[in-house]
Parts: structure tokens; sequence; C-alpha cells
């Protein structure tokens, strides 16, 4: 997440699907579980390992960088908290 967010190990969050880059704005796309947060870290986006990445589903840390830099506009001494997490999806 771009930013400092203060998550906290074994936080329950829930966990909401949309195609938009502010999901606070009121327009809620879909909720699709919960989240068990595992371990909160805070760095800028050029201390970003590759290891980072692939848990993120990138191939690699460039992909994710340019991902990072289109939805919220980090460059590389941009601060952002990287979030461990163990996902429960819904049932339909």
């Amino acid at each position: 997440m771009a930013g400092r967010h203060y998550f906290r190990k074994g936080e329950i969050v829930e966990v909401y699907l949309s195609n938009k880059a502010n999901l606070f704005d009121g327009k809620i796309e879909k909720r699709i579980g919960q989240a068990k947060i595992e371990k909160v870290t805070h760095c800028q986006v050029k201390d970003l390992t590759k290891s980072q990445a692939k848990a993120c589903g990138y191939p690699s840390l460039a992909e994710l960088k340019e991902a990072l830099k289109k939805w919220y506009g980090a460059k590389d001494n941009y601060l952002i908290t990287f979030i461990k997490f163990k996902l429960k999806i819904y049932k339909k």
C-alpha cells in the first residue's frame, strides 16, 4: 500500500476487489473476504526486494515498481507499507 498505514499483526481486515485506485471513495466494488495480517513492514520503493515482488504476484521487481508508479505515482523514495496476510475468501 502506498504511504504509511498502521495495520497490526493479528488484525483481521475486510478485503475488496476493485479496479479503482482508491477504494475509499464510497463506491465499493465487491467484498471478497477477510485477511489476517501476519507481518507489516514499511520501506521505500527503492528498498523493495525480488521476493516481495514475487509475493505480490509480479514476475519481476521492475514490474512491481511500475505498478506502484501507475496506481500511486510512487517514485523510488516513496514510502510504502508492505503487508503479508492470510486471505480467507467468502463462499458464494
